[in-house]
């Protein structure tokens, strides 16, 4: 079976097409279906990447854009809906939050305006998390591994029809050669994602009951925000884990100094454990979800969990946390 057929046989979707990326399927996703005078709604938790897209490059062409905030039901994107929208446009689990947004929801708001609906599933990817099962018109994946990137468009003939031309002219599919690389580790992918979460969950309770942790949002722990959403969504809750961890003191010069060690640790973490750690500008908790009411200055780190026997990140987690500069 080639990559497609793999990555098909797993969806219930009827066509795909490959590219070299997942920023350029986003784009290649999107572009063809857009011109001068359209309007898109999307959500502001996404790939740096796809803010780029939205905010500068479609303005450019003449195409409006609005964005909706993570935090916000299904109802508040039916706002900004207009006579010239043409595409709702969204991650879930959102790229930096974490938030689970209600994809049936949004799509029956879609249906009620005859809007098509695109995902970016890069998160989690089909193994864990199918977005057709959901009603969404096409999805945008990472079929990469470690040492190749690669994105998939996934949908149905007439919308892969429209892309496949757009793909083609600018050169952006992927080479014949890292597609029959990436098929024979297709397989492994999906035991690997599964791993993967698994090791996310335990990582994501033990950061829990840390008393230098304020809050940790994970997808499947019962404290998450979508916690059930979530659980009826993905099959697994995937390798991102965000956390607050609390620093030592309010003073700015102590806060620089720990985010400074939080990222000369990223050099370091893939060894063990962690794929990588990022420390990320501006809180993501609500109140409810912190554990210590007023605490002092925190630091938002989103962690990427990676393979081992499970204990390899808590160990490491344990150590920063342990010796975080004073």
């Amino acid at each position: 079976m080639s990559l497609l057929e793999r990555i098909l046989a797993v969806s219930a979707y009827e066509k795909g097409i490959l590219t070299s990326s997942v920023e350029n399927a986003v784009a290649c996703a999107i572009l063809p279906c857009l011109k001068s005078g359209d309007h898109v709604v999307y959500c502001s938790d996404v790939m740096n990447s796809t803010t780029y897209l939205f905010e500068s490059v479609l303005s450019s062409w003449g195409i409006e854009t609005n964005s909706v905030s993570p935090n916000a039901d299904s109802i508040a994107w039916e706002s900004f809906i207009k006579e010239n929208t043409r595409l709702l446009f969204f991650a879930t689990p959102t790229t930096y939050s974490l938030r689970i947004l209600d994809i049936e929801g949004i799509v029956r708001i879609a249906r009620r305006h005859n809007l098509l609906v695109i995902v970016n599933n890069y998160q989690v990817g089909m193994h864990l998390l199918d977005p057709s099962l959901h009603g969404v018109d096409a999805t945008v994946c990472s079929v990469g591994s470690r040492a190749l990137k690669a994105g998939v468009i996934l949908s149905y003939g007439e919308y892969i029809d429209t892309v496949n031309p757009f793909v083609k002219a600018l050169n952006l599919d992927i080479s014949s050669i890292n597609t029959r690389e990436l098929s024979r580790e297709w397989e492994i992918h999906g035991l690997e994602a599964e791993q993967r979460s698994n090791n996310a969950l335990r990582l994501a309770r033990f950061l829990q009951d840390h008393p230098r942790i304020a809050a940790v949002r994970y997808p499947h722990l019962t404290t998450h925000p979508e916690y059930k959403r979530a659980y009826k969504q993905m099959k697994l809750g995937g390798s991102i884990v965000v956390c607050n961890i609390i620093a030592t003191n309010k003073n700015e010069e102590q806060l620089t100094k720990t985010i400074d060690f939080l990222d000369a640790e990223m050099v370091t973490a893939k060894a063990k454990g962690i794929e990588q750690i990022k420390v990320l500008s501006g809180m993501i908790f609500s109140k409810k979800e912190q554990k210590y009411e007023g605490a002092a200055k925190q630091i938002t780190v989103h962690i990427d969990v990676g393979l081992g026997d499970g204990m390899d990140g808590i160990t490491y987690m344990s150590y920063i946390l342990e010796h975080i500069p004073e």
